[in-house]
């Protein structure tokens, strides 16, 4: 973040939050990395369940290691109807255009939601934001 415009910069915060229910392993994967330091090699927090990780995601740089690298993906046409449907008794189908593509039980997938937020210093930044 080089700070050129900080006079008009609004902080963040960015969670990166996991509904899954498995404890994390190093076959797994899916470690939220990131870089807050000049280091070539990012720090590393595990996708523990039920958690999440806070970082200002415009100022910091992140990602996520490779959930599963041992799987390989689905292709997907990103022009087709693609779903995930759960069929119960733990068990889901990844549809693409009525067509069955793979199957899963729960435990096979990776839930995460990203919420992003502004962070203002007062109502007066608020109100000259909008």
């Amino acid at each position: 973040y080089s700070g050129l415009f900080q006079e008009d910069f609004i902080d963040q915060i960015q969670v990166v939050g996991y509904f899954h229910s498995w404890n994390p392993t190093p076959e797994r994967g899916g470690n939220f990395v990131y870089w807050d330091t000049s280091d070539p090699i990012p720090r590393s927090v595990p996708p523990m369940p039920l958690a999440g990780s806070i970082v200002d995601g415009s100022k910091t740089v992140h990602a996520a290691t490779v959930y599963q690298p041992q799987v390989k993906a689905p292709k997907c046409d990103k022009s087709a109807e693609t779903k995930l449907v759960y069929v119960g008794n733990e068990e889901w189908e990844l549809y693409s255009d009525g067509n069955i593509v793979e199957k899963y039980k729960t435990d096979d997938l990776r839930w995460t939601i990203v919420y992003r937020a502004r962070c203002f210093a007062s109502k007066e930044e608020v109100d000259r934001f909008y």
